[in-house]
């Protein structure tokens, strides 16, 4: 039989310095975090086809052709870019507007520049415009059934 050798002594410092205690991070918060991120990360990605589909949901209730540039997600706001309104059916009309915020629990817009371009004979312009606002529900003298849902729009930074 062999005989082995004691092993060797830890040297002084190795004795004095304190040990290291490791700490694992149990399984479960791990998973958890990282369903949680997994969601975030998901919903980040979603919110610009959500906004984009409730914008044109809206746009064909009001007879309008709206584009959406770029949609960015904020807390509690959806701030859209380049977006683009006209009306259906009425030529010489057209509104482009920068940056536009859209607070989600009061239902606030907030627009922060624009152009609003109106092209064309007044008296033609008005005509097209009666007949679009009879197309879309609305009186010809500019009064409109009252509506529950009134949202205070602000506007600045606009060009005519």
């Amino acid at each position: 039989m062999i005989a082995r050798s004691p092993p060797p002594e830890p040297s002084l410092t190795a004795q004095l310095r304190p040990r290291r205690r490791t700490r694992r991070v149990p399984k479960a918060l791990l998973i958890t975090a990282g369903a949680i991120a997994l969601l975030v990360v998901g919903a980040y990605i979603a919110v610009g086809p959500i906004a984009r589909s409730r914008v044109a949901k809206e746009a064909a209730r009001r007879h309008l052709e709206i584009t959406v540039g770029t949609v960015r997600p904020g807390f509690f706001t959806v701030t859209l870019g380049d977006v683009h309104i006209k009306p259906e059916g009425v030529a010489g009309v057209e509104v482009q507007l920068e940056k536009t915020k859209v607070d989600l629990t009061a239902g606030d817009v907030d627009i922060d520049g624009g152009t609003i371009t109106i092209a064309g004979e007044p008296e033609e312009l008005s005509d097209r415009l009666k007949e679009w606002r009879a197309k879309s529900g609305e009186k010809a003298d500019g009064a409109s059934e009252p509506s529950k849902n009134k949202r205070a729009i602000h506007a600045d930074n606009l060009a005519l």
